[in-house]
């Protein structure tokens, strides 16, 4: 089966310019400007820079991808010593009226937020004629990829889920900052190692005062594109928060029902369904899934953004209640919580006693006590504090897995401290994921469940 999820850009000459561009990027109402033609021979001429090029304390390492506004490297931070990506927006492009503050709108609203689902901007320059911005550099894949190996088959009821709530909970900062992504799509989510999602690709975001005051052209891919942002466009919109949360209910239909709501090549008739047919309750679609999720889902699907919940944190909320009606079926679980302070040894306790009512529940108080615990019975997941007596929670992971009884354990690492450097030296001794406190309730069951349930695809 055949998913439209592109198309082409407005202006053909944009794949010139940007190479063998991806046609991700879509402009659904009004025509671009024209090419400003002052300096157009030079950014005519503009290639992407090779590996080996230095541009400021950057070393380019290579590419990781091209777009129809230009190209994402790899490179290096030569002063902090770590991996970053550095996205290019071709001088060309940049020369036409507002594409060039449409980029650095993009760098501004990533830059304001700091959240674990949500790519981190780290600098702003401009490099031969080329304006960039520096971002943090998931390894990994993105959602489409991973969409695209299951060639329609849905994913794991909670693999979807724990992926949707992170999401979610990465577009709800967005919207917290006063803006709006205006493109979510699985081609904008990235997963990276050990069960990280991270949001990324801002390339249409705007703020709400701007998005609700403007009548240029409207981004995005016809696939995820909201009714008021194709063909009942209007030059304004109202609440251009709910738009993403339309875009954020295809993804959900996409990864609980194993297809998109509407499944056609053709991109007017897609833009015509999103405004004018009702899709099928994904029960429907998929038989396993619950009819729990039907509402959840049609509510944020529906045509007048008024008629959807009201915001994504609302949506979410929803997501997570219908899972909770559904009975957990398997074995008995075991779970170890091991923390120094009582109080989050409770929580720990509290939260998978919610999601797992049955389950035996060991707490302890130190990594060497944790150690004991883990390895004396099976054990279905671990919650572990970085940084407590005995054992810290390096090296705890790490001795678990080079024992035979703790190498499958899945471990969530918990704490208040860590940093970048502790999440890939965790990742490196084998951890399954890595959350810092004050941690969500319903991200953690979510994330347990991924890991007892999750195929792992």
């Amino acid at each position: 089966m055949t998913h439209q999820r592109d198309t082409l850009p407005v202006e053909d000459e944009a794949d010139e310019v940007a190479g063998n561009v991806s046609d991700s990027e879509v402009v659904a109402a009004v025509p671009a400007a024209h090419a400003n033609m002052q300096g157009a021979g030079r950014a005519e001429r503009w290639r992407p820079p090779v590996p080996g090029t230095v541009i400021g304390s950057y070393e380019v390492r290579g590419s990781l991808g091209r777009g129809s506004m230009g190209v994402v490297m790899k490179a290096r931070d030569r002063f902090l010593d770590r991996m970053v990506a550095i996205k290019f927006i071709h001088p060309s492009l940049a020369a036409r009226t507002g594409v060039a503050a449409r980029f650095e709108a993009e760098a501004r609203v990533m830059a304001k937020i700091r959240h674990e689902h949500v790519t981190a901007v780290h600098a702003f320059g401009e490099h031969d004629g080329a304006p960039y911005f520096v971002m943090e550099y998931v390894e990994g894949h993105d959602l489409e990829e991973l969409l695209r190996r299951r060639r329609g088959t849905p994913l794991v009821l909670d693999e979807a889920l724990a992926i949707l709530d992170a999401v979610c909970r990465g577009v709800q900062a967005v919207h917290s900052a006063g803006a709006v992504h205006g493109d979510l799509k699985p081609a904008n989510v990235l997963l990276g190692d050990a069960n990280r999602v991270v949001v990324s690709d801002f390339g249409a975001a705007r703020t709400v005062r701007d998005e609700r005051s403007s009548a240029d052209a409207v981004h995005g891919t016809p696939a995820y594109l909201a009714p008021e942002y194709g063909l009942c466009h209007n030059g304004s919109v109202a609440h251009p928060q709910r738009a993403d949360l339309y875009s954020l209910g295809v993804m959900a239909y996409e990864l609980l029902a194993g297809r998109l709501p509407f499944d056609t090549d053709d991109v007017l008739e897609m833009l015509n369904q999103h405004a004018n047919v009702e899709p099928l309750p994904p029960s429907q679609v998929n038989p396993q899934l619950t009819a729990a999720f039907d509402a959840v889902l049609l509510r944020a699907l529906a045509k007048e953004p008024d008629a959807r919940q009201s915001s994504v944190q609302r949506f979410r909320q929803e997501l997570n209640a219908a899972r909770l009606q559904m009975s957990e079926d398997g074995p008995p679980r075991r779970f170890v919580v091991a923390d120094d302070e009582p109080v989050f040894r409770l929580l720990g306790q509290t939260m998978l006693y919610a999601g797992f009512p049955t389950s035996e529940i060991v707490c302890v108080a130190d990594g060497l006590a944790a150690f004991d615990a883990i390895v004396a019975e099976e054990t279905s997941v671990a919650l572990v504090d970085l940084d407590m007596p005995g054992l810290d929670g390096l090296a705890l992971v790490e001795k678990l897995r080079t024992d035979p009884r703790g190498q499958r354990v899945p471990i969530i690492v918990i704490t208040g401290a860590g940093g970048e450097d502790d999440w890939k030296a965790l990742t490196e001794r084998g951890a399954s994921a890595f959350l810092v406190k004050p941690v969500d309730p319903d991200s953690v069951l979510a994330l347990v469940r991924r890991l007892l349930h999750g195929d792992g695809a």
